[in-house]
């Protein structure tokens, strides 16, 4: 319940845990502190903040009386900060301090709520939402001293969500462009003097704000998507003072619309990659790879369309390519342009009608305090309403799928105005379509399919018309538990996603298709609901919340290959660290010819890939070892294997790295030994390096190495003879190693 530990090998409760979520965790005389919005720790009364001592809890005191987002410890005692005004029963605005005994406020505290919480340089560092701390002006984030508030330089532009200390300097992540009044994207390092920006920052959707540690000696920040790297990436990425590196690719999202265009397949969604590459919501696939278009798009596309020779995108965005839009750009193969939607309201759907394009959008009427659903149509150079739907029941008109039928514009979604959940446009006027209705409270979805149009209702039905007769063609009608948002036609039959209950008599796996008689499942189906159906080189594409198709594991995104030539399937590609280098295995599926495979490699931070075979490796390979990996480095393999009539497949990217050498310094061999012996010794990284020997009594008596040397393992033969070349007695000597400011010594025997 809101609360659990891992002891290296399994994760296990405490105690009853918590009745409702938590925010923040810290450590204090020993006991661990949870905070959040909970009311109940272990059965007991505890408002928003407990306290673990092992084996029960306790609440401090009589707690908050909201949320607590933050904590931390400072000048012994235990800060919180969150939206609460009342601590311990006293007033505390958004912040507060408990000494062991009793709640106290800090101050007048802050004027708005906090979210972070952190100790820099003596002081206690709040950020959050407010504009005031103790009742002077503090943009965002301010500093405690234990006696009053105080602003960090002039604050930050925005809300301020994370707070971590790097390079001995204060790092602010939020919402943010500005710090100390300079230019400053999502994130800041302030030095005790000034605020500064981190190269050129982060750039993300809205929504999720950048969280902040330290790992590795490095800043780490995540958030939904980022272009710390200078393209965009997955979250997390990595900042080592100077540049940011992405690690790894990060994840991918989530697809909402498919299209044709210029020859590829075109995805839209809320991603940052697809296909291992780098893509910013929107992505084209040739075939082979995946491709960004320009440098992608700032938010969600949710609706794609192909309208005078451009690519129409839709959804919540502010930014294409680099220009400022309004939530729908267009793509004209090289740059991207406005489209000058005139509304406040994001566009809902895409459709192109009599050399126009269609969108719409919900409306809100402040008079009447209703929902209205516009539909409007881009003549090329404005936009101009040519709809108004309404839900006189619910006051909650909404449109959820358009298409075109017998050269009409036809519209479902929930509305009773002007025709029940189903009507068409035909350029001058709406109407019905005969008895055509959805079923249930509205549409879903739309298809066409020889030559009926088909509609899905929110109640599981489904039903089409051939422009007199309308057939119900769903196996149950009023499986309320079951619908059908999506349609494509592939392989003459009609293909339907959705939600699909088996216990209503559907196929299992989500998705099927209906020859005109019959609905049958593809294959085994998806174990999640796909929300974008598209057809492209003779194959049916699917995107949606799964995680599995046809038995395979897939982030979301599946082709449905069964009659025709399949690709090339990689189903494993693993890399792991060994002595000697990165062992790299796989595992493949063909239903063609292999001529070999290909290795790939780029180092963190170095977004460049090199070959590392330079003849491909035979078609029987199944591992290859890289014996030019350096320890310390972070990499990244990519298998392609070549096909005959596929080409190049790439498989998705195994990560791995290589722990830092250490200074070592290895007993020499043999030992005793007459007249020579070898000694070995590590240099983690590139550095001056000395290694010479000394009698018992230390005095210098040869020396064997002294200069830059290279990282790794190296060795040195001594031959028993002192710097002037004269043989040196037997006896006990010391060979001391000296690598930058570390040394090590050991002693040998030489024996007569």
């Amino acid at each position: 319940n809101g609360i659990a530990s891992w002891n290296g090998s399994s994760w296990s409760p405490l105690g009853t845990g918590l009745n409702d979520v938590v925010r923040a965790l810290t450590v204090q005389d020993g006991k661990l502190v949870a905070a959040g919005l909970f009311t109940v720790a272990g059965g007991s009364s505890a408002a928003r903040v407990a306290v673990w001592d092992g084996s029960s809890w306790s609440p401090l005191g009589s707690g908050l009386d909201n949320t607590v987002h933050a904590l931390t410890i400072f000048d012994d005692k235990l800060i919180a900060g969150g939206t609460f005004t009342n601590a311990g029963g006293a007033p505390a605005d958004y912040i507060a301090s408990w000494d062991g005994a009793s709640w106290s406020a800090l101050g007048a505290g802050t004027d708005n709520s906090i979210r972070a919480l952190i100790v820099y340089d003596g002081l206690l560092v709040a950020g959050g939402y407010f504009t005031s701390a103790g009742g002077a002006p503090a943009d965002y984030v301010a500093s405690w001293d234990g006696a009053s508030w105080s602003q960090v330089g002039t604050g930050v532009g925005n809300y301020v969500y994370s707070l971590s200390v790097y390079d001995n300097k204060l790092i602010a992540g939020g919402s943010f462009t500005t710090a100390g009044g300079a230019p400053a994207q999502k994130i800041a390092a302030w030095d005790g003097v000034s605020w500064s920006a981190l190269a050129t920052g982060i750039s993300r959707p809205y929504g999720d704000p950048p969280a902040l540690t330290v790992y590795d000696g490095e800043l780490i920040a995540g958030s939904n998507c980022t272009d710390a790297t200078g393209q965009y990436t997955g979250t997390p990425a990595a900042w080592n003072g100077s540049s940011w590196s992405s690690l790894g690719t990060g994840w991918t999202g989530s697809i909402s619309a498919f299209a044709v265009y210029d020859g590829k397949q075109i995805a839209g969604g809320s991603f940052c990659g697809i296909g291992g590459a780098a893509a910013m919501n929107i992505a084209a696939w040739d075939g082979c790879i995946w491709s960004l278009l320009g440098s992608g798009i700032s938010g969600d596309v949710w609706y794609l369309a192909v309208y005078d020779n451009m690519l129409v995108a839709a959804g919540y965005f502010s930014e294409a390519g680099g220009v400022s839009v309004n939530r729908m750009a267009a793509w004209d193969g090289t740059e991207w342009s406005d489209m000058e939607w005139d509304y406040d309201y994001t566009p809902r759907q895409l459709e192109v009608f009599d050399g126009k394009l269609i969108s719409c959008f919900r409306y809100l009427d402040l008079y009447y305090g209703s929902r209205h659903a516009i539909v409007t149509a881009w003549n090329g150079s404005s936009w101009s309403w040519i709809g108004n739907f309404i839900d006189r029941s619910q006051n909650q008109a909404y449109i959820t799928d358009m298409i075109i039928y017998e050269n009409k514009l036809v519209v479902t979604g929930r509305f009773t105005v002007p025709e029940y959940c189903i009507t068409a446009w035909d350029g001058s006027s709406w109407g019905a379509l005969g008895s055509l209705s959805p079923g249930g409270f509205g549409g879903l979805g739309l298809g066409v399919y020889d030559d009926r149009l088909v509609v899905s209702g929110d109640e599981g039905s489904i039903r089409d018309w051939d422009g007199v007769t309308v057939r119900n063609i769903g196996l149950n009608s009023d499986a309320c538990d079951t619908y059908v948002g999506v349609f494509a036609v592939y392989n003459n039959q009609l293909v339907a996603g959705g939600w699909l209950d088996p216990s209503f008599g559907w196929p299992a796996g989500s998705i099927v298709a209906w020859n005109g008689s019959e609905w049958s499942s593809l294959g085994s189906g998806l174990n999640g609901w796909p929300v974008a159906l598209g057809v492209y080189d003779n194959k049916l594409t699917v995107a949606g919340g799964f995680s599995v198709a046809g038995g395979k594991i897939t982030a979301g995104l599946a082709r449905w290959t069964k009659g025709t030539q399949t690709a090339v399937t990689i189903t494993g590609f693993r890399a792991s660290s060994v002595d000697g280098g990165i062992a790299l295995s796989w595992s493949f599926n063909a239903d063609e010819a292999i001529e070999g495979f290909k290795i790939y490699r780029s180092r963190r931070g170095d977004a460049a890939e090199i070959r590392l075979n330079d003849e491909l490796l035979p078609a029987t390979a199944s591992n290859y070892l890289d014996k030019t990996a350096v320890p310390g480095e972070h990499y990244t393999y990519i298998l392609a294997a070549v096909g005959t009539k596929s080409g190049e497949v790439r498989s998705a990217p195994a990560h791995v790295e290589i722990a830092p050498l250490k200074v070592a310094l290895f007993q020499n061999s043999p030992n005793p030994f007459n007249p020579t012996t070898t000694i070995r010794y590590t240099v983690p990284r590139a550095s001056h390096v000395t290694l010479r020997i000394y009698t018992a009594a230390g005095q210098l008596v040869r020396t064997l190495v002294n200069g830059t040397l290279s990282s790794g393992t190296k060795h040195v033969t001594w031959d028993g003879t002192n710097n002037g070349g004269n043989p040196v007695a037997s006896g006990v000597y010391v060979y001391r190693l000296q690598v930058g400011k570390e040394t090590l010594s050991k002693k040998m025997v030489l024996l007569k």
